[in-house]
């Protein structure tokens, strides 16, 4: 099975009025860096659109940056994701690790030969 995955996008920044465009459903999503290229995130999810939106949230303050979930530290505009909607969670989750085994295999190969 082949999932057709969005061009990358970037994120919207407060200032620019832009709605996020991603899927409010099921599938999967990737975030990297725009100039570097470094992976940020990779998961499925039930609802990717609401996902996206914890990852450039402001980080909390006071007390509640105690039990506050761990933040991406990059600005927004620094940001850029693709997404991949799928029919269900369990859709999401089986290409998901499908990806994360393909990921696995190349980088053991990669090591094998002495590149990395």
């Amino acid at each position: 099975m082949s999932l057709v995955w969005s061009v990358w996008k970037l994120f919207p920044t407060e200032f620019s009025r832009i709605a996020l465009d991603a899927p409010a459903g099921p599938g999967l999503f990737e975030v990297r860096h725009v100039s570097t290229g470094e992976p940020i995130a990779f998961a499925a999810s039930p609802d990717v659109a609401a996902s996206l939106m914890t990852l450039i949230q402001p980080p909390a303050s006071g007390l509640r940056s105690i039990f506050a979930r761990q933040r991406v530290h990059y600005r927004p505009g620094d940001l850029e994701f693709r997404t991949c909607a799928t029919s269900s969670i369990k859709e999401a989750r089986a290409e998901e690790d499908r990806l994360n085994g393909r990921r696995r295999a190349y980088l053991q190969r990669r090591k094998a030969a002495g590149w990395a």
